[in-house]
């Protein structure tokens, strides 16, 4: 298509990128006006921008941006379930605050650098076992 919008852009899916891109799928074709929706932000001017968008619009490369905008939208939706998915998953292995598991930290020595553990075995297996056991009921929730 000739259409060099990277040049004129250094992150095509920055907010200026992707109103432009949304406006070529919903039809838009004339440069200055897909010029006119880049951020005040942005580093090129309007003019250097519909350079950049000037070309041939041919049916074949449309479909191409469109199949690929969907496809953007489709992977960042799955980004945003699983990072939502990861925050579920956080919130049940966090330590038990309010049940007194974890203690406050300790004053220490201004040099210590000890690299042993501060806590009994015991009390490191039983953290484990929880983390372990809210993990199991969560993935046999499911199945």
């Amino acid at each position: 298509m000739n259409v060099q919008l990277s040049q004129a852009l250094s992150d095509v899916t920055g907010e200026t990128g992707q109103a432009i891109i949304r406006a070529i799928v919903a039809g838009e074709r004339d440069p200055q006006k897909l010029a006119a929706l880049r951020d005040r932000n942005c580093k090129k001017s309007e003019e250097e921008i519909g350079k950049a968008l000037t070309g041939t619009w041919r049916a074949e490369h449309l479909f191409i941006v469109k199949q690929s905008l969907e496809m953007y939208d489709f992977y960042t939706k799955q980004i945003e379930v699983c990072d939502a998915e990861i925050d579920c998953m956080y919130a049940l292995t966090r330590p038990d605050w309010e049940a007194g598991e974890v203690k406050p930290l300790s004053v220490r020595k201004r040099n210590s650098h000890s690299k042993t553990c501060t806590e009994p075995v015991e009390v490191m297996r039983h953290r484990t076992r929880r983390i372990f056991a809210s993990i199991s009921n969560a993935s046999a929730e499911w199945t």
